[in-house]
């Protein structure tokens, strides 16, 4: 697992600029992520498991560099003041990001470094309980007993390959399907991953954007479906840490998602509806959430 990072890393340092339209402007980008806008039937939406994340970032015009700040929150399925055994605990963390990319050809390179902190300096409660009132929703009962405030850092390297299509020949909107093979380490998070995606773009090629360098050609609108493999070593927001109990942890974890978008100019929108299997022996079942994503080149 390390030996990747360390390849990439190393690779990263000595970008060049995969060759771009000197118009392309760098893009800012915000990303939320809540199961309240997950595709649901009736009745009120699964607040637990991974229940909010909200991301903000900025990629630089080269497309070699950027940086984002981002918050997650993580509830256990049992809204209670004391721990219920097996079920994960509280937790949150607040992360500054740096993101170095490198692009060549049918190939990128992504290399992400995080360090933030967990506990109540991470807002997560604030956050989530001060939602909860304004929606005259219940509270949730037990932040008493979050994971505690520490330092947290994580290393997210990554390759996306086109595997199919892509081909720089064509002039219509990008199509193709994508491979990615990746790492997670740190003190949050320690994965292997394996991934494969489909692409569909149309209604006309629009102009490249730096935080999409695989899609060369991007569609007026696009739709994307892929499929995610984890083998997950260590979570902190379900093993918990000493003084805050948590869940056993599932190695195996499985995720899939469908996505529809639209190129609207300097502006772009995105809308993701996410299923992830079973990540601790307690849960019932798997979790699902929805992720609108809003872009604007500058």
């Amino acid at each position: 697992m390390f030996r990747l990072c360390a390849l990439v890393a190393m690779a990263l340092p000595h970008v060049v600029p995969a060759q771009r339209d000197s118009a392309t402007a760098a893009v800012i980008r915000l990303q939320v992520d809540n199961d309240l806008i997950g595709l649901r039937g009736a009745g009120p939406p699964p607040d637990y498991d991974y229940t909010h994340g909200t991301r903000i970032s900025l990629t630089l015009p080269n497309g070699a560099a950027g940086v984002a700040l981002g918050q997650e929150i993580y509830t256990p399925r049992h809204n209670a003041d004391l721990h219920v055994a097996g079920d994960r605990p509280y937790g949150a963390w607040l992360y500054g990001a740096l993101v170095m990319m490198r692009h060549r050809g049918l190939t990128l390179d992504s290399l992400e470094l995080r360090a933030g902190v967990t506990g109540r300096p991470a807002l997560g409660e604030q956050l989530q309980n001060g939602v909860h009132r304004l929606l005259h929703n219940e509270l949730e009962r037990g932040w008493s007993r979050q994971i505690p405030a520490r330092l947290a850092v994580g290393l997210h390297a990554d390759r996306s390959m086109i595997l199919r299509g892509g081909s720089a020949d064509s002039a219509g909107p990008s199509r193709f399907l994508r491979g990615d093979l990746g790492v997670v380490a740190g003190t949050v998070r320690h994965e292997l991953h394996l991934s494969s995606a489909a692409y569909w773009g149309w209604g006309g090629a629009r102009q490249l954007r730096v935080d999409a360098p695989l899609v060369s050609r991007p569609g007026r609108w696009h739709l994307e479906a892929a499929y995610r493999q984890e083998y997950v070593l260590r979570d902190l927001f379900i093993d918990g840490i000493a003084g805050t109990p948590g869940a056993s942890h599932i190695p195996w974890v499985e995720e899939g998602y469908v996505e529809a978008g639209a190129n609207l100019g300097p502006w772009a929108i995105g809308y993701r509806y996410v299923v992830r299997s079973r990540e601790y022996r307690a849960a019932g079942g798997g979790h699902a959430y929805g992720s609108i994503a809003i872009s604007r080149g500058r």
